[in-house]
Order: structure tokens, then C-alpha cells, then sequence
């Protein structure tokens, strides 16, 4: 009979592109993938170890799991990721409940280790794999998707060879690791076959794609290629580096036929003198300029950017211009992030170390600012016909990955209480980060399936949503 196991992914989609590969990795072998943690028999938590609220999460999820081998049939718990690459001592010390921990890059020996795992006396010490990260997948590695079937991720590279001030990823991801062009473009289609019309491309740092391959980026080329694949119908590219934004990228983004019109651009701040204490690019002035070129290049795009608020020596005048940056960018989605305290960081030996009481609320007011400019721009869109990917009824909402490395549907009382009948998304709206498209649909008109694209008359928007009707 086959060994059951159960899987909780947690962290970016970078880390549920890793589970994915576990996951099919243990398909192949003839394992049994259950959604039941209290039938599995093998118990993997895939961590995430980015900032103190992840891993929080991460440590509570390990222990939740290690109940199940009190309560339910869970022979063996196995941690793997990113908080075990960058802690594993620490997390031998204090979770005698796991049996083994795997680092960020041996993920792909799963199958070998809980082989190595079998029987059920209890261990005098966990299997520890923990190597210097350099593993890369590529199209030939067996992936169980955790998403969709119209939706998927691939992952161009791996790592990063930037020093930013407050970011430990080189140290958990190793240096920069680009698959070939000819690999990405090869599973692209590998995807596209398999029914995936909406391909989200991720990495660490996507503008510096293929620099270690090629003697420079790359990033443009691959997209030309993979603008060819047929089958896909929109192509997202996530985590651009603002340094190495070049006008012939601007021009793919802008003459590509499946590429959306959506750059989601990290800035992490506004402050010129800020930027260069957290060890990025850019100024005020430059910044802005970036985005002006961007929306010249590419008309009706949408720009989506992350900040960090509370950075150590960030003073009341600062943050201040961090907002009067936001306003004059005037994006269409922007993120906010409190410092993070990483003591593997350069910004972790600071002084001027922010209260966590003036982050809070500078979170608070910037999220509130971002709000208002995102409704404005939502409101440009009233009256217009957009093409929407269809998700989902507006009353299975939410898309927490399951044991199983399938979709959780949450049901939310908001949604339950809605006239619109279906959730969608446009080109504008990256899955799992951005907004919504809240669609009515009449009666006696055929009801639209999850992948389905469909024409939406926009009717109503507000800080985050489109609300609209289908177009006949």
C-alpha cells in the first residue's frame, strides 16, 4: 500500500513552485498525496523564512503538524525551505518533533528521504540536508500544479547577486541561476499543452534573468520567445529590479501580443537618502522618471510596487516623502511592508532602530494614501469593456493551498452576500495580490467556467474592485 503524505506550502510563489516539483517528485514515486493530515502518514511543511511574521507563521504551522503525530496517523514530520537553509541549528533545538529538515535546494531528494525515514521507531537524532543552494529545476522535473488549471508559475532563475540592506535571500537562495531560454520556453509549452493560459513568471530578481548565462540580461529575449508559445493567452512577469529597465524591454512590453500591460516594479522607498541606506537603486527623481518612461513606452499600463516603512534611521521627514513620492507616482497598486529586524542582514547591525508602534502607523497611513490613489485610478475605468479571466463563483472564494497541493476554496461572507455571481481578474490584477472583478452575470445567459475570458462592462469600482456585467 502506498505511504500517504500531506504537504502545507507557505511563503511566495517562488517556495510553491519548490512544493510543486516535491509534490510531483513524490507522484512519481508512488506515493499517495492526501488532503487529510490526519490520514497522512508523512507530514511536509515547506517554510518560508523572509521576515519575523513569516517565520512566526512558519514555526506555529510545524507545530500544528506535529500534533498529528499525537492525534492522528503521521509517522514522520518534514520541514523544508528557506527558514531551514537560514536555521536549522536553532530549529533542532527547539522542534525534537521534526524528523528531518531539508534546505531551499534539496527539496528534489523528498522521495529519497522519507525513504530513509521508513519505519516506525522514533529517531535519536532528525536527518539534517542542508547544502549550499544551487539546484535549479527545469522542464524535465516533474511538477504536481498547486494552482489552477488555466494558471501557473514558472520560475526563470534562482537567487540573487544584490547586497540590498534588509534582505537575506543571497544567503537563502544562493547567487543568481538562470535556466536557458530554451528551458523556460520548453515548459512553457509543456504548460500551455497541459491547458495553462495565464503564465506568471518569477524569480528573485527577473531584470538580471540570464545574466549569468549570457554575459548579460537577458530578460527581453525570453520574452519574445515565449510571446510565441502557443496556447497562452496572457503572460505576467513578476519582481523586476528597477536598475536594469532598459527602453528594448520597454519595447517588448509594449509590441508583445501576450504579454499583459503590468509591471509590478519593488521600489522600497521614495527617500532618496532611505534608498541608498537600504542599499538600492535609484533616487527620488530617477524613480519617477522610470515610471514616466514606462507608461510613454507602454500606454494603459498598470504598475504595481512594494515599500518598506520603518527602515532603521527612517525619520518623520523621510516617511513624509515617501508619500509625497506615492503621490506623485500615482501607481495603481502599492504594498507595504514594516521593517523586519534580520540579524543575517547589513541593516541588522544599525542603530536608529524604528519603534514598532511608528511602523505600525506609518503602515497605517501610507496604506490608506495608496488606497485613495488605487480608487481613483479604478474609477478611470467605469464605462469601459475589459477583458476578464473568470476564477471562480463569488461564493468559493480564496486560494490557500491544500495537504494535497490543490485549492482550498474559503467561502467569504461578503461574497455569499453579493449580487455578482462570478470573481474574474484583468490583465491589471496579478493572482493572489491584487484586485478583483466582480461579475454579474443575467439570467438565461450561459454561466462562464473558471478559465473562461469574458468581456465585463465596468459599472462600479472601489478601493480595490471593478464591479461590472457580462457582455453578451
Amino acid at each position: 500500500m502506498a505511504v500517504k503524505v500531506g504537504m502545507v506550502s507557505l511563503g511566495c510563489p517562488k517556495n510553491l513552485v519548490d512544493s510543486e516539483v516535491m509534490l510531483g517528485t513524490l507522484a512519481r514515486e508512488e506515493y499517495e498525496i492526501t488532503a487529510d493530515a490526519g490520514q497522512a502518514e508523512v507530514l511536509i511543511v515547506n517554510t518560508c523564512g523572509f521576515i519575523d511574521k513569516a517565520k512566526k507563521e512558519s514555526v506555529d504551522t510545524i507545530l500544528e503538524m506535529a500534533r498529528h503525530k499525537e492525534t492522528g496517523s503521521c509517522r514522520r514530520l518534514i520541514v523544508t525551505g528557506c527558514l531551514v537553509q537560514g536555521y536549522v541549528d536553532q530549529l533542532k533545538a527547539e522542534l525534537p518533533e521534526v524528523d528531518a529538515f531539508l534546505g531551499s535546494a534539496d527539496y528534489p531528494r523528498i522521495a529519497e528521504v522519507i525513504r530513509g525515514l521508513s519505519g516506525s521507531k522514533k529517531l535519536k537524532a532528525p536527518l539534517v540536508e542542508v547544502h549550499s543552494p544551487v539546484y535549479l529545476y527545469d522542464e524535465n522535473s516533474p511538477r504536481l500544479l498547486a494552482t489552477p488549471s488555466y494558471s501557473a508559475y514558472l520560475k526563470m532563475a534562482e537567487g540573487c547577486d544584490h547586497a540590498c540592506g534588509f534582505c537575506a535571500i543571497p544567503q537563502l537562495r544562493g547567487a543568481l541561476r538562470s535556466r536557458s531560454i530554451e528551458s523556460c520556453v520548453a515548459e512553457a509549452r509543456n504548460l500551455a499543452a497541459a491547458g495553462v493560459k495565464e503564465l506568471n513568471l518569477i524569480s528573485q530578481d527577473s531584470s538580471e534573468y540570464g545574466r549569468d548565462l549570457y554575459g548579460e540580461p537577458r530578460l527581453d529575449e525570453l520574452l519574445q520567445a515565449l510571446d510565441k508559445v502557443e496556447g497562452l493567452r496572457w503572460i505576467r512577469v513578476h519582481y523586476l529590479y528597477p536598475a536594469f529597465l532598459t527602453d528594448g524591454l520597454m519595447k517588448t512590453f509594449a509590441d508583445s501580443k501576450r504579454l499583459v500591460k503590468y509591471i509590478d516594479l519593488p521600489l522600497q522607498h521614495g527617500d532618496t537618502a532611505m534608498l541608498k541606506a537600504m542599499r538600492r537603486p535609484g533616487s527620488y527623481e530617477g524613480n519617477l522618471a522610470l515610471l514616466a518612461r514606462f507608461r510613454a513606452a507602454v500606454p494603459d499600463v498598470a504598475i504595481r510596487s512594494s515599500f518598506i516603512v520603518g527602515y532603521p534611521g527612517e525619520t518623520d521627514a523621510q516617511f513624509a516623502r515617501l508619500l509625497q513620492f506615492l503621490r506623485e507616482a500615482d501607481l495603481d497598486r502599492a504594498g507595504f511592508f514594516t521593517y523586519s529586524f534580520e540579524e543575517k542582514t547589513w541593516s541588522g547591525s544599525l542603530e536608529g532602530q524604528v519603534s514598532d508602534k511608528v511602523k505600525r502607523e506609518r503602515q497605517r497611513q501610507a496604506s490608506e494614501l495608496a488606497a485613495e490613489l488605487s480608487a481613483k485610478r479604478l474609477a478611470e475605468k467605469r464605462g469601459r469593456e475589459l477583458e476578464v479571466l473568470v476564477e471562480r463563483r463569488a461564493d468559493q472564494e480564496g486560494t490557500a493551498l491544500s495537504l494535497e497541493g490543490g485549492l482550498e476554496p474559503r467561502v467569504s461572507a461578503k461574497a455569499a452576500r453579493s449580487k455578482h455571481s462570478f470573481i474574474g481578474r484583468t490583465q491589471w490584477d496579478a493572482p493572489d495580490i491584487d484586485g478583483r472583478v466582480h461579475l454579474r452575470v443575467d439570467a438565461g445567459s450561459p454561466a462562464p467556467k473558471p478559465g473562461d475570458f469574458v468581456r465585463v462592462k465596468v459599472e462600479d469600482s472601489d478601493a480595490h474592485d471593478l464591479f461590472g456585467s457580462l457582455v453578451p
